[in-house]
């Protein structure tokens, strides 16, 4: 096969084109200097290596083309970022000072292979270009099922196969002969008398390769540009750098020799220490405090004299490693206890902590950044949308409650931080505290600068040029926008209520949560209040007719809301220590609010307001959740004040809301705009077949009443 007329995006033959006529890409578009070069060759010559699909922290993965089975499979080479880089000449070296890294990088992968204990499943480790490559099959299950007979093959260039090759040469160098000297015998030419073993044999390199090699792509200006693989989680993503930091590092080479640093000659005996732990006197656990901060394994204001839990995990990030960096005969039992033996190390060894790689400096924030189950649902929700971006916490999992689920991803979130920082600087609680959050923020900051770095991009023409994708257009989406409907269908949305002002700016994320249906179903409200009618259903999802209010509102400068509306069970301001059930069991001052709050929506008379949850609040409290059913909610009609009823509660309080659906007469009515400034007549023609020009024409003479009835 002629490899170098084909395209290495998708292996196709380019017939002459620069444009591959199957996936549309081009062929000569520039290499990154970081990346292989497309048409290389590797191991025995058997992978043609073509263009890269992705790249993270630990290296590249690149289709590839196995020309002995003649599929298509993906490659991963082993180039980490922050300690390798290549050469002009294709070849991988580590930088200078990370060598020991590098290669302990490469025994992980190695091993990673390796811990597969079916060998049908596991993937092809080989090195190769001063590196080392994984061949990661497509399908593990289809590879097992051919069976141990057929698995080796792939591995096994020699053997049976070998000999297999050679009798074939020797066939084919014989027919060759043979036919040459029948030529010559029968037409005596050849260009003039010539000895058969001038004739060349073949080289056995032309079984799997064409006889001139394919045309590499040259490469660009050098680059380290993120090739982040949209799949690759944040938690993926730092893997090999939790690894490090955790202390488990492999002695094993490829080879199977040792590769670790010197070992210091310590002097005297370890019985000339004593253990120091928790039982110890403060004077000897200030001593061990003071040098396990001079080398930088704990800050000088942990010094306390007591053998707590800071100084029992710097002993132990101390204890492993030594362990790993010197791999001395004697290990040091890993306990966190300074034992005679750990003592040894700590005094007569400058075991300074290592710096390489630099770790972030977080500095906690007040108590009241910390989340736990008695924050406020927007403050878990916006945690939960942060640990969701970061795939440490289920999409979909943003309920704004403190849950299993959540608190399971938090203790993740605080393990994973442990081992980048190589010690425990987290508590792993489920509890995001201060410090977790400031961590939390400064990981998610992080991650999103990550993704968003790409490489530069190249003109890549397409031989059937795409038709760019029509704007999103609200106004011709017969469909109502709810939760669950695309990002830029609800940022549309939210838009027109911002401007409207009953959203805050800046509210606009895409999401349809809790304030963006609160707002919907707010401005409903209002309309049906201003037509005296039920023109608009107040369930807080933005259909075509609600959407052409809104438009209507907009364009003609109308505010219904004189303030930005609050969303209930979202309000920072709610006391977090009042009961969240309110019923008879409850204190009298919890009662006597919720009486308040039911006589400020007229359902209880303000001489009821005694502090007793009796027949009258119950009744009062039935009546209020059925209207709020009756009007798109969802309150459970029990009787009892929960949460989400309480919320509803204070919600029309704190507008002047009747729970009949009318305005407070006492409270300052909203501003009536001026008959020729306040007309829907145009959203008839917007939402067609909904209600007519007429039908919607505003009576200037009556400021409460727009005219005409909703088609049902």
């Amino acid at each position: 096969m002629a490899y170098e007329n084909l395209c290495m995006y998708c292996f196709q033959e380019l017939g002459g084109r620069s444009t591959c006529p199957h996936c549309g890409r081009d062929s000569h578009a520039a290499v990154p200097q970081i990346q292989m070069l497309p048409g290389t060759l590797v191991y025995h010559d058997r992978f043609l290596v073509g263009r890269a699909l992705g790249q993270d922290a630990t290296g590249i993965v690149y289709t590839a083309f196995d020309t002995k089975r003649e599929n298509k499979l993906r490659i991963r080479e082993y180039l980490p970022r922050d300690c390798a880089e290549r050469l002009n000449d294709g070849t991988v070296v580590p930088i200078a000072g990370m060598e020991d890294k590098f290669d302990n990088g490469i025994r992980r992968l190695r091993a990673s292979v390796e811990e597969t204990d079916d060998p049908r499943r596991r993937h092809f480790f080989f090195e190769e270009n001063g590196t080392a490559y994984i061949v990661q099959r497509k399908n593990p299950q289809a590879e097992a099922e051919r069976g141990s007979g057929d698995r080796h093959e792939d591995e096994d260039e020699g053997g049976g196969k070998k000999r297999a090759l050679i009798i074939a040469l020797v066939a084919a160098i014989v027919v060759v002969g043979a036919a040459a000297a029948l030529i010559f015998m029968f037409n005596g030419a050849l260009n003039g008398p010539k000895d058969l073993t001038e004739t060349p044999t073949l080289d056995p390199n032309q079984v799997w390769i064409p006889s001139e090699s394919p045309t590499v792509t040259p490469y660009a200006s050098p680059t380290f540009a993120a090739l982040v693989d949209p799949d690759l989680s944040w938690m993926d993503f730092t893997f090999d750098d939790a690894s490090e930091g955790s202390g488990k590092t492999s002695q094993s080479t490829a080879g199977g020799a040792s590769k670790t640093t010197a070992v210091p000659t310590l002097t005297g005996d370890s019985s000339d220490y004593k253990n120091v732990n928790a039982k110890s006197g403060s004077t000897e656990i200030k001593k061990v405090q003071q040098r396990l901060v001079a080398l930088g394994w704990m800050s000088k204001s942990k010094i306390s004299g007591k053998y707590d839990k800071t100084t029992k995990n710097a002993v132990l990030a101390f204890q492993k490693y030594i362990n790993s960096h010197f791999s001395p005969s004697e290990k040091l039992k890993e306990d966190g206890i300074a034992g005679p033996k750990t003592q040894q190390w700590l005094y007569q060894v400058d075991a300074v902590k290592p710096t390489a790689t630099p770790k972030p400096q977080v500095t906690a924030g007040s108590d009241e950044d910390a989340v736990d189950a008695d924050s406020s649902a927007k403050k878990i929700r916006a945690m939960q949308r942060e640990l969701i971006l970061l795939g440490v916490l289920p999409e979909g999992a943003d309920n704004g409650k403190y849950d299993a689920t959540t608190q399971s991803a938090v203790k993740r979130f605080q393990t994973r931080v442990n081992q980048l920082q190589g010690y425990d600087v987290l508590e792993v609680t489920g509890r995001m505290d201060a410090l977790s959050m400031a961590f939390l923020d400064h990981y998610v900051d992080e991650w999103r600068e990550i993704q968003t770095a790409t490489a530069e991009p190249t003109a890549a023409p397409t031989a059937n040029p795409t038709a760019v994708p029509k704007q999103y257009d609200p106004d011709s989406d017969p469909n109502p926008i709810r939760a669950g409907s695309s990002a830029e269908a609800v940022r549309s949305v939210q838009r027109r209520l911002i401007a409207i002002g009953m959203l805050p700016e800046g509210a606009d994320d895409g999401v349809y949560g809790a304030s963006t249906t609160l707002a919907v179903k707010t401005f409903q409200q209002w309309v049906n209040q201003q037509r005296n009618e039920q023109t608009l259903p107040m369930n807080g999802e933005a259909d075509a007719l609600t959407r052409a209010y809104l438009k209507y509102c907009q364009d003609n400068g109308l505010r219904p809301a004189a303030e930005v509306t609050r969303v209930p069970g979202e309000d920072e301001n709610v006391n977090e220590n009042e009961d969240i059930t309110i019923n008879k069991d409850s204190h009298p001052d919890s009662i006597r609010r919720v009486q308040k709050l039911l006589s400020d929506v007229g359902l209880m008379d303000a001489k009821g307001i005694d502090g007793v949850y009796g027949g009258a609040t119950t009744r009062a409290v039935l009546a209020f959740q059925k209207y709020i059913n009756a009007h798109g909610g969802n309150l459970p009609v029990t009787g009892v004040v929960d949460d989400l009823t309480r919320r509803e509660l204070e919600y029309y309080s704190d507008h002047d809301m009747l729970a009949d659906g009318s305005a407070d007469a006492t409270a300052a009515p909203t501003e009536a705009p001026a008959a020729d400034a306040f007309s829907f007549s145009d959203i008839g023609n917007t939402v067609e077949g909904q209600r007519s020009a007429d039908e919607l024409e505003y009576d200037g003479e009556k400021s409460s009443t727009l005219g005409g009835n909703q088609e049902e």
